[in-house]
């Protein structure tokens, strides 16, 4: 640009959305799962002292947004990716219901009204599709 050189970067951030020289979204992907197991585990351990609830409300503030924002542009994902985030989510239905790890995953999804990863993102772009 203007005679300029740019400069080869092998990942690059923008608007919190990670993105590498490969267009590979595994940088993306490995900060969404750091910071929802962060929380995750927050929700464990306070699981005991709250409502069902609030439990649902820390998640929704603290776990949710990591999966939905910008998924527009992310969310078109290989299965490796999604069912590393999808596992995140499960666990996080089985503790607010205070089911066991074992329980199905798909039950306590729809105990809770909750939709997969790959359906909310679906939404996602349709909404973004028709504004």
């Amino acid at each position: 640009i203007d005679s300029s050189n740019i400069k080869q970067v092998s990942h690059s951030k923008l608007l919190g959305v990670s993105v590498d020289n490969h267009l590979s979204w595994a940088n993306q992907i490995d900060e969404i799962a750091k910071k929802s197991l962060l929380w995750y585990g927050a929700i464990r351990r306070v699981k005991d002292y709250v409502d069902r609830n609030t439990l649902i409300s820390i998640y929704n503030a603290l776990i949710k947004p990591h999966f939905g924002y910008c998924s527009e542009v992310w969310g078109t994902l290989g299965q490796g990716h999604v069912r590393r985030l999808q596992v995140i989510q499960n666990r996080a239905a089985r503790v607010i219901l205070n089911w066991r790890n074992d329980s199905p995953h798909l039950e306590a999804l729809a105990a809770l009204g909750w939709d997969t990863l790959e359906e909310q993102w679906a939404k996602n772009k349709s909404k973004t599709m028709f504004k």
